[in-house]
């Protein structure tokens, strides 16, 4: 019984086995003369092959059929849930007046096509990013002013906190109370989400491992020793936060 990580034996399940299970319904099913080989041999590509029921380009030239221990993983991946986590979980590495900007959920991580994909590519998600940069918030190209209100809906009672312009152009100068306002560049989500993306990946691994480790018929999965917040996010708090 081969001893793998959890890594390579998703590599292995999606790249070399299930491949082997035709698409359903496909005209290359028991053939090598027409379709699919006519598109290929005209195109030199896999255009149009479709996928199979794992989710992978189907392998024509492959003789035989998935083995079980493939088809194991492939219905542990397909049932692994998507997840949210808000984002100010992912930067503590970020300074404070970086991480007070972050106000917003990453939503719908799609964790079995995150798997699916990383196995395919054989690699890692790309979790690094550059620092975003914090500027304050112009309005025609000069530093603006907000005052903050609160509005309470009259049917439901429920309060709403509202930035108004706070600069009083008859007078020049900014209505009492009125602040500056600062704001992340656009790269500020896209790396996060790179972030929750790496960490549900490694998460959703680390759960396969426990799920698959007594049911394989022929690999004995061992310790990937991966770390589930390279940028040092306390583990015990982000699985908390998963939804």
């Amino acid at each position: 019984m081969p001893d793998v990580t959890i890594q390579k034996l998703l590599e292995w399940a999606y790249n070399d086995e299930l491949p082997k299970m035709v698409a359903e319904g496909s005209d290359a099913i028991g053939t090598y003369g027409g379709g699919f080989w006519d598109r290929f041999a005209e195109l030199g590509t896999l255009v149009d092959a479709g996928v199979n029921g794992f989710g992978v380009v189907p392998d024509f030239g492959i003789n035989g059929t998935p083995h079980n221990d493939a088809i194991k993983v492939a219905e542990a991946v397909s049932a692994t849930p998507s997840h949210s986590i808000h984002a100010s979980l992912l930067c503590p590495d970020w300074p404070e007046d970086h991480r007070a900007l972050v106000d917003w959920e990453v939503e719908g991580i799609n964790t079995a096509s995150i798997l699916i994909s990383c196995a395919i590519l054989r690699r890692a998600p790309d979790w690094q990013g550059d620092l975003p940069k914090r500027s304050m918030v112009l309005r025609s190209g000069r530093p603006a002013w907000f005052l903050r209100s609160v509005e309470t809906c009259r049917l439901t009672g429920k309060q709403t906190i509202i930035d108004k312009d706070g600069f009083n152009p008859k007078s020049g100068r900014p209505f009492a109370g009125a602040v500056r306002k600062y704001q992340l560049d656009d790269t500020a989500k896209a790396v996060l989400h790179s972030r929750a993306i790496y960490y549900f990946w490694v998460s959703a691994l680390s759960d396969l491992r426990l799920l698959l480790s007594e049911s394989l018929e022929n690999h004995r999965i061992m310790p990937a020793g991966m770390t589930f917040s390279p940028w040092a996010v306390p583990h015990r708090q982000l699985r908390a936060a998963q939804s």
